[in-house]
């Protein structure tokens, strides 16, 4: 099948559900492959903060609209000027236009391979804290699977990998599979995989496989991907 990486840096699940509602209109998917945090629910004002990537598309989609609407009380009034959305943007925009950016890396197809080599120890897990769950993110989570399935498109959940010791409970993942499994939607977690963890070589860093442990993780999706469609 033709496929197409269409995650940000640094977003979460409200980016996610946001874009999909503007490509389900656009386009008839077969399947989609979400990637879950291993603390996808956690709270953090970044999550809300980095929504403004998506303002100068508001009014444009009322999919976008709601789930910018929670960036804070007061977005939809800032949003009666015509500036604003831009704020934050002006340094992206420039950099965007600038001569060396467009010699930056291509990438395949959204996917932009990191070649480097994490050289440091595995990180220990046991310093993860226990949080309550972001009723937001656990709403537009929902928000996603509903959908796909509406959409009667073929959803798969999968927690990748962290180059993080297992001795940690990952609630997001726990939480994650239980309503994917009420809506019949397979949720499969690597984020503490040891065929994996034991091979540094295949991170670039603590959350990302460089571009081998991407090419090893993905036949690994593939595999299990078509064990259970046949």
């Amino acid at each position: 099948m033709p496929a197409y990486k269409l995650d940000r840096v640094g977003t979460t699940l409200f980016y996610d559900s946001s874009i999909l509602g503007v490509i389900l209109k656009r386009y008839s998917h077969k399947m989609i492959i979400l990637d879950f945090d291993k603390q996808e629910f956690s709270k953090d004002q970044q999550s809300y903060d980095r929504l403004s990537s998506l303002l100068p598309y508001y009014k444009k989609h009322p999919e976008i609209d709601k789930i910018v609407d929670l960036k804070s009380p007061f977005e939809k009034y800032k949003l009666l000027s015509k500036i604003y959305p831009y704020n934050s943007l002006i340094f992206t925009i420039a950099v965007g236009n600038a001569e060396f950016n467009k010699k930056r890396e291509r990438d395949i197809n959204g996917y932009v391979p990191l070649n480097n080599v994490w050289d440091f120890p595995i990180k220990d897990g046991s310093t993860f804290i226990n949080y309550e769950a972001d009723s937001n993110k656990v709403k537009a989570y929902e928000s996603f699977i509903k959908n796909c399935v509406n959409a009667k498109v073929e959803l798969y959940v999968v927690c990748s990998p962290v180059f993080v010791k297992p001795n940690y409970t990952n609630n997001s993942a726990v939480l994650g599979k239980e309503i994917a499994d009420k809506c019949h939607v397979k949720f499969f977690d690597y984020s503490k995989d040891t065929s994996l963890l034991n091979r540094p070589e295949l991170f670039f860093d603590l959350a990302h496989l460089n571009d081998k442990g991407a090419e090893v993780y993905s036949k690994m999706v593939v595999d299990r991907i078509l064990n259970n469609r046949y």
